[in-house]
């Protein structure tokens, strides 16, 4: 119940756990911003270097382009293409082994080391780009 003539309290800006937690919050989601930025021109640079013979939209075909580019660039796009083309086999081959992989419920870190383990002997592109895909 204030009168016509009172001042209202001044807001102190950076007072109170409200405003420490919103600072805390903007100076989070701009390391964040900061750090994708920095990734999207590292790919952009990337992809300048190797040329893609098709151009692919997408989600999938980021990780596609991703792993063209990272196995051109260690001159392992043989050795690659041989790996992908084993593990689509062990999918046609063993539902068990295609529903593990399709299946969101398995632990992510699990999935890491499992794929780390089916992947020994494969490229290093391969090996990374399955690390990739399992988290």
């Amino acid at each position: 119940a204030r009168g016509r003539g009172e001042e209202r309290p001044q807001h102190v800006e950076g007072e109170g756990p409200t405003a420490v937690k919103m600072m805390r919050r903007a100076a989070a989601g701009a390391r964040v911003a900061v750090a994708a930025s920095q990734r999207r021109g590292l790919a952009a640079a990337a992809a300048q270097e190797v040329k893609l013979p098709i151009q692919l939209y997408g989600l999938s075909a980021r990780y596609a382009n991703a792993l063209f580019i990272s196995a051109s660039k260690a001159k392992e796009m043989p050795k690659v293409e041989d790996d992908l083309k084993t593990i689509q086999g062990w999918m046609a081959e063993s539902p068990a082994f295609a529903e593990y992989v399709k299946n969101p419920v398995i632990a992510r870190s699990d999935k890491v080391k499992d794929m780390a383990q089916v992947s020994k002997g494969m490229a290093h592109t391969t090996q990374g780009f399955l690390a990739v895909l399992a988290e």
